[in-house]
């Protein structure tokens, strides 16, 4: 059984956009000298170990829900400290969005656990 595409998200997009964010929110983490804004350095590097730590479980339980293995691939990240702030946002309107298109509730959960660490690091860098 495929997830039917709704407002354009596929769950394969949903695993794919996680993984998207996890390396760039590492490689942000690296861009962003700590003598310049220590906060913003240490919350992407949170964010970073957070994604990490959930992203396989997600990916595996999807995989597992729907009976097959996806087709995953990320993008090239090119890092741009100056926005590091405006992509967690996104990720944030990003998932709430993910969460309405995934119709089973287990899925929808671990959405939830990744939206309530992305609000941390809001709350800590905002």
């Amino acid at each position: 059984m495929d997830l039917p595409i709704s407002l354009g998200i596929t769950i394969e997009n949903v695993c794919n956009t996680l993984m998207e964010a996890r390396v760039c929110t590492q490689l942000n983490h690296w861009a962003i000298k700590p003598n310049v804004n220590l906060a913003l350095h240490e919350a992407l590097g949170e964010l970073y170990d957070g994604l990490n730590a959930k992203l396989d479980g997600f990916v595996e339980s999807a995989q597992g829900t729907y009976g097959r293995v996806f087709k995953l691939s990320i993008p090239i990240c090119r890092t741009e400290a100056s926005r590091a702030i405006e992509e967690v946002v996104e990720l944030k309107d990003y998932l709430l969005k993910a969460r309405t298109a995934i119709p089973h509730s287990h899925l929808q959960n671990e959405l939830d656990e990744f939206l309530s660490l992305v609000n941390q690091i809001i709350y800590k860098i905002k």
